[in-house]
């Protein structure tokens, strides 16, 4: 795999809805099941529920320009919930964030 060919890109399903769609360097769809992402909404599955997320590498070997348009276009396509870039106005996830953010904190205590 070249440095210029080592993106991926990923979807997140739960319960076989497709929640999630992301691209990274390799290896990167790891993060929808470590509890530490980005995207907070995965956290609170990961940490909070009894679902399964199930994660499939896509397309593999792509150049970063390459998977962020294959991303761009997938989540276009298919409106998962937790994108926010493409698919969600900002202040919906903003919203959003505090009160996942809230229950976690929560879950804490």
């Amino acid at each position: 795999m070249s440095k210029e060919n080592c993106y991926e890109v990923y979807v997140c399903r739960v319960d076989g809805e497709i929640v999630y769609i992301g691209s990274g360097r390799h290896g990167r769809h790891k993060h929808c099941n470590s509890g530490c992402s980005h995207v907070y909404e995965l956290n609170k599955i990961h940490f909070l529920a009894n679902d399964t997320i199930v994660v499939t590498v896509l397309h593999g070997n792509l150049s970063q320009q390459e998977s962020l348009w294959v991303e761009k276009n997938l989540i276009e396509t298919h409106k998962p919930k937790f994108n926010t870039r493409y698919a969600k106005p900002k202040q919906d996830y903003i919203g959003m964030k505090e009160t996942v953010m809230n229950e976690f904190k929560k879950s804490l205590k």
